[in-house]
């Protein structure tokens, strides 16, 4: 649908938007700027938490695409130019999920109750560094069951051919 330029970009560029869309001093936000702030507080501790999840799950995806490197699926995307740039879009949501954990868990420790400029600003980073992890996140994951599907061999050819795990037998 669109080109890998845009797939690269997208996140970035979506972010940005948003974070100028957020900003406290354009004249439309100052009369709801404690609200706005109000609630980019209250996001702090999720996105602490969902940052660290993420990170483990992103993690465990680069392992599982590290530990098929010789799959013949891995070889068609090594071909192609794939790999690289799936490995650097993974890589990417896992360094982006390290900075908003950290910058979640700064922030969850002060008082957003103020409506001075640092809050503003900090605010406006947040938000900026949040989008742009939730779809760095989507771009990694949403290519993730496609690459899965061509490199895990099947293990059987219906469901009804697979046989259950039983202990007693070795």
């Amino acid at each position: 649908m669109f080109g890998p330029r845009f797939e690269k970009y997208y996140p970035r560029f979506c972010a940005l938007l948003m974070a100028i869309l957020l900003l406290p001093q354009m004249p439309w936000m100052n009369s709801r700027r404690a609200l706005v702030l109000g609630l980019v507080a209250r996001l702090f501790t999720p996105a602490l938490n969902v940052a660290a999840i993420a990170i483990g799950f992103l993690a465990t995806s680069q392992s599982i695409l590290i530990s098929l490197k010789d799959s013949s699926g891995i070889e068609q995307m090594k071909r192609d130019g794939y790999h690289d740039i799936f490995i650097e879009y993974l890589s990417a949501a896992t360094n982006l999920s390290f900075l908003l954990a950290i910058l979640s868990g700064i922030s969850s420790a002060l008082d957003f109750g103020k409506l001075d400029n640092l809050h503003n600003y900090l605010a406006v980073i947040w938000v900026f560094l949040a989008t742009f992890t939730l779809l760095a996140y989507y771009r990694a994951v949403s290519l993730l069951p496609y690459i899965l599907r061509e490199t895990v061999p099947r293990c059987a050819k219906k469901p009804t051919d697979m046989v259950p795990f039983d202990p007693s037998k070795k």
